[in-house]
Order: structure tokens, then C-alpha cells, then sequence
């Protein structure tokens, strides 16, 4: 088995979750009567780990109380998401066919639910082409401890991490792995060396990290 890995960022990287997110957001909180968020506070918290999302969406809460919210949200994505997962970007399954052959694939997110990862993995018929995936924020790590947890657990010897944020590039870069940011996702260029516009770049972008 190949000693070579690609990390996988999974909002918008894989995936773009927003209109199943923003759907549970609306309906749970119009339930709890919390104050209504806008879909653009909802997005700009995707990335974030757990204690962040509570602090920056529910900041008139106790962290229990955010938590408890939190959780029964993202049950219901999931939920939505194992019904219809429409969400995957295009070319994504083709990308990791091609990858699947070279290198052992991983995924690495914040969120705080590994059922979150698995509804993708569901969705797509993608389990077969993972090694392991962690949901940071359940164990709870940063993003870059989990690039190296699974970089030393599976003996890796070269890694790179695929994200589109400036915390995926600096998750990255405490890890010591090069990042390719995908620009076709949530955050603003970085005017990182190694981007692409589309997945369908990404092996391309691979081979020129070398």
C-alpha cells in the first residue's frame, strides 16, 4: 500500500452542504424561537470547530445550552442529507477513483459529528476509496493534530492537505504537509502556489508538488 496520502477537507472541498444546513438552522431555531440567523452567518461558520460555531451563532446561550442546540441541528442536516445528498460537487467521484490508485485517501474535518463524513460517504458510495476519516471536533483536536494523528497512525511518509480556507492552509502548514486550496469553495484566494479551480485540477496540482 502506497506510503503517500491526500487529506481531504470536506465543506467546500467535496461537498457544498450549505441548503441542507441552512434548511435545519431555520426550522430548529424558528421551533426553539432563538433569533433568526441569516444564511450568510450559517456559512461563515462552516470550518469552524464546535466551541467557535456556539460563540459566533448562539452568543446569547451558556455553552450547554449551545451545545445541546448544535447537536440536534446537525442530527437533522444529517438526516436531510442521508435522504438527498445532491450536495457532492461534480467530477468528485472520478477525482477519487483516480486518486484511489496512488495514494490512500483520508478525510479531516471540523465538525463535530463523524456521521456527518459518513452521510458523504453514503451519499457518494465513496467508503471504499477512504482509509479513515476523523471528525475533529467530536475527539476534540484541532484540524492539524488530526493531519498528523492519521499521517503517524497509517506510517504515512508524504502528505497533502486539500481545503479551501485560510484554517485548512494554516492547519496545513502547523502540520508540515503542503495545501492546495480549492478556490471554488468558501473562502478567498490566498494566492497559495498549489490552487485549483475545479476538482477535476486536482491531480494535476498533485503531480506538480511532486
Amino acid at each position: 500500500m502506497s506510503k503517500k496520502a491526500i487529506l481531504f477537507d470536506l465543506d467546500g472541498t467535496l461537498w457544498d452542504s450549505t441548503k441542507q444546513t441552512v434548511i435545519s438552522f431555520h426550522r430548529i431555531i424558528k421551533e426553539k424561537n432563538i433569533e433568526f440567523i441569516s444564511e450568510e452567518r450559517i456559512k461563515n461558520n462552516f470550518g469552524n470547530n464546535k466551541e467557535e460555531t456556539i460563540k459566533n451563532l448562539f452568543p446569547n446561550l451558556s455553552y450547554q445550552e449551545g451545545e445541546k442546540l448544535l447537536n440536534e441541528i446537525d442530527e437533522d442536516i444529517i438526516k436531510n442529507l442521508n435522504m438527498s445528498c445532491d450536495c457532492i460537487y461534480e467530477g468528485v467521484k472520478e477525482v477519487l477513483e483516480k486518486l484511489h490508485k496512488d495514494y490512500q485517501l483520508f478525510i479531516i474535518t471540523n465538525n463535530s459529528h463523524k456521521t456527518y463524513i459518513e452521510a458523504f460517504l453514503k451519499g457518494g458510495n465513496f467508503s471504499n476509496f477512504f482509509k479513515d476519516y476523523i471528525a475533529a471536533s467530536a475527539i476534540p483536536i484541532s484540524k492539524s493534530e488530526a493531519i498528523k494523528k492519521l499521517m503517524n497512525e497509517n506510517e504515512i511518509e508524504k502528505g497533502i492537505y486539500v481545503g479551501d480556507t485560510k484554517k485548512d492552509r494554516d492547519a496545513a502548514k502547523a502540520a508540515n504537509v503542503p495545501f492546495i486550496q480549492c478556490l471554488y469553495g468558501f473562502g478567498e484566494d490566498l494566492k497559495e502556489i498549489y490552487k485549483i479551480d475545479n476538482i477535476q485540477e486536482l491531480p494535476e496540482c498533485i503531480k506538480k508538488i511532486g
